[in-house]
């Protein structure tokens, strides 16, 4: 087992692999780095993967983990938790199930990518997007737009004082 923990140390992505009964049989080095920074409690083998996570969010495991040994397909949800410094922190979180030869569930793979760096980006994108639709919508200037077939899209504030018409 040595070596599969010195592999799944070497991927980027949180990687927990749980039994049937929902109880951690294995994790690697960026597991527990996520884990501490999103829960109090402590990420260890043999403990219940349903106990270990925020209170707040149990109900969702429960579900979630009852849907994949139902199913025995993967579900992905999004969560979103206050870092211990008060900042937000995004996951994309993976439930996979790994089935035998039976399609008997053997395990879950509980696989969480930090989303946090493209939800900050997005969130910048949004607001110098609203800030460039702001300044072309108050400029001074007849500003609008047409799609391939001639017709008015959208236009900004001066061409609706200047013409009578309004956006809509």
């Amino acid at each position: 087992m040595n070596v599969l923990k010195d592999i799944l140390d070497n991927v980027s992505d949180s990687v927990i692999i749980i039994d049937p009964s929902g109880k951690i049989l294995l994790y690697n080095q960026q597991a527990l780095r996520l884990h501490q920074a999103v829960s109090e409690k402590q990420l260890k083998s043999g403990e219940s993967f349903v106990e270990i996570v925020r209170e707040e969010r149990r109900k969702t495991v429960i579900e979630v983990l009852k849907s994949v040994k139902r199913q025995k397909k993967t579900i992905k949800i999004f969560a979103e938790f206050k870092g211990p410094s008060g900042d937000n922190i995004f996951l994309e979180v993976s439930y996979v199930p790994v089935l035998g030869s039976k399609k008997e569930l053997r395990y879950i793979n509980v696989i969480s990518q930090d989303m946090t760096s493209r939800k900050s980006l997005e969130k910048k994108v949004k607001q110098v997007t609203a800030d460039v639709n702001n300044v072309l919508d108050q400029a001074h200037a007849f500003i609008f737009s047409v799609d391939t077939q001639g017709y008015v899209v959208d236009w900004n504030n001066h061409c609706a004082q200047l013409t009578g018409y309004s956006k809509s």
